[in-house]
């Protein structure tokens, strides 16, 4: 059982490699501009990399395949019965929305 925070934080370079490219991708979008000649500046990006690496729990299990038979699979490692990973992306997703509405 953990006592202390999880402080291995560091992405797989192919997985660090995919979110670097991302985050290019999405400042790219900001700099160019819509039909109208207007910059995209209201765009946002919910990034949760850095909440999520956090949580060693938080990594896809073996049910996302639908082919998969749960007799021939290790336990799924979300523990949807617990809070995680997701229920901190929709706090963080309700936060966005909450401040883009009251602004």
């Amino acid at each position: 059982m953990r006592t202390r925070p999880f402080t291995n934080a560091t992405l797989a370079e192919t997985d660090a490699n995919v979110y670097r490219t991302q985050l290019e991708e999405f400042a790219k979008t900001l700099n160019s501009e819509n039909e109208n000649g207007a910059a995209h500046s209201r765009f946002k990006i919910m990034d949760t990399i850095h909440a999520s690496i956090l949580r060693p729990d938080g990594h896809p299990g073996p049910y996302k395949n639908a082919n998969s038979s749960p007799h021939d699979l290790p336990q799924d490692c979300l523990h949807w019965c617990l809070p995680g990973p997701i229920d901190t992306w929709n706090a963080m997703l309700l936060e966005m929305l909450s401040s883009y509405l009251s602004s």
